[in-house]
């Protein structure tokens, strides 16, 4: 549909309806209320944009294009973003549930460890005093309908339609969104995103891999992100002790793990280390506690600019429906992977210890053989 604005300009809108496929752990202010906001929605198109290059269509530079769509705050200008996203409806399941509530309180649970940062603190399960969080729970009747208006130039309207698509197909919302969860599903009826598609619409499609198993017998939602769960752990993890046989002989990730516990030690014995680390490359913080009271090591990030925080992970798990199938999905984001000006360092007691980051890890898990392409 196609409407004039009050200044005379063109203006496109569309209403689409989607649903949740996993939980989604999506409160405000108040975490145990889940809602679904317009910015947050806005937020992870613009996510997508960034991945993709930006579209075909446009002119001018990426940054520029950006500013216009989404808009930007800088010192001498505010620009207001011309895409205006609005929720017009939604029938959703909401509750306030704990981990527990689904069965997921033990880290060796594969969907547990996947909800690694939202799991009680030993204090909280002390005390009996267990979180409850606002989550939205996969439904059939669960939906929310959104509508997009674009106040710009119409020759990016179909650049817009199409980020929407990748956005609905291979996104999410919410908490632990990078781990399967809040993964969202198009109710409408949309094009078939192909690699031919995602070349028509964006300057670079090559910056994303996106990767399934290669044999995989479809079941539920829960099922695919136990799926997911376990392929994360046998990449990033050496067990509680490192000496579990099966771990030592069937997790392609055992010695990576082994590398980085063993580098903690010797920054915690001696302030230094001479190793790489590789998990930081898959995300951070990372929190390394040793047993029998050895310490504890915060692995912080510095980006290039000198922003420290959170390394948002580039290795991105995703379930997609079809049909019925629930269907587990890895995305690699070549453009998100560790900068080589980025730095790594680790907190023990005394000074922070600098410690270089390999991608050796990185690069393993998006050539796992138990993976092939899943765009034609």
């Amino acid at each position: 549909m196609v409407y004039r604005s009050n200044q005379g300009g063109q203006m496109n809108q569309k209403t689409y309806e989607i649903e949740f496929i996993t939980p989604c752990f999506c409160a405000g202010e108040d975490q145990t209320v889940a809602e679904v906001r317009a910015p947050s929605i806005r937020g992870q198109l613009r996510w997508w944009y960034r991945a993709l290059g930006g579209f075909r269509v446009q002119t001018g530079s990426t940054k520029d294009a950006e500013a216009e769509i989404f808009g930007s705050i800088s010192e001498k200008k505010i620009q207001k973003s011309k895409l205006v996203i609005r929720i017009i409806n939604e029938e959703l399941v909401k509750e306030k549930r704990t981990i527990d509530d689904f069965g997921w309180q033990s880290i060796s649970s594969n969907c547990g460890y996947l909800l690694f940062n939202l799991r009680p603190t030993k204090d909280q399960r002390n005390s009996n005093k267990l979180p409850k969080k606002g989550v939205i729970l996969p439904h059939p009747k669960s939906k929310v309908s959104i509508k997009l208006i674009w106040k710009g130039d119409s020759n990016y309207w179909k650049s817009i339609q199409a980020l929407w698509n990748v956005f609905t197909t291979f996104g999410s919302l919410g908490s632990r969104s990078r781990r399967g969860f809040g993964s969202i599903n198009s109710l409408s009826d949309l094009a078939k995103i192909d690699t031919a598609y995602l070349t028509r619409y964006f300057k670079n499609p090559e910056n994303i891999s996106i990767k399934k198993f290669d044999n995989y017998n479809p079941g539920n939602w829960e099922i695919a992100l136990e799926s997911l769960g376990q392929w994360l752990k046998e990449w990033r993890s050496r067990g509680r002790s490192g000496q579990n046989k099966r771990e030592k002989d069937s997790y392609p990730g055992f010695n990576y793990a082994e590398n980085d516990h063993d580098l903690g030690v010797e920054v915690l014995s001696s302030g230094k280390t001479n190793r790489k680390a590789n998990r930081a490359s898959i995300g951070l913080p990372i929190i390394q506690r040793y047993s029998k009271g050895k310490g504890t090591l915060n692995w912080d990030y510095t980006s290039g600019d000198g922003e420290t925080g959170r390394f948002a992970s580039p290795v991105i798990l995703r379930i997609i429906k079809q049909g019925d199938d629930y269907i587990p999905l890895i995305i690699f984001v070549d453009i998100y992977q560790w900068g080589k000006t980025d730095h790594l360092k680790i907190k023990p007691k005394g000074k922070p210890v600098k410690v270089e980051v390999s991608l050796a890890l990185y690069n393993e898990m998006k050539n796992d053989t138990e993976l092939i392409p899943f765009l034609d």
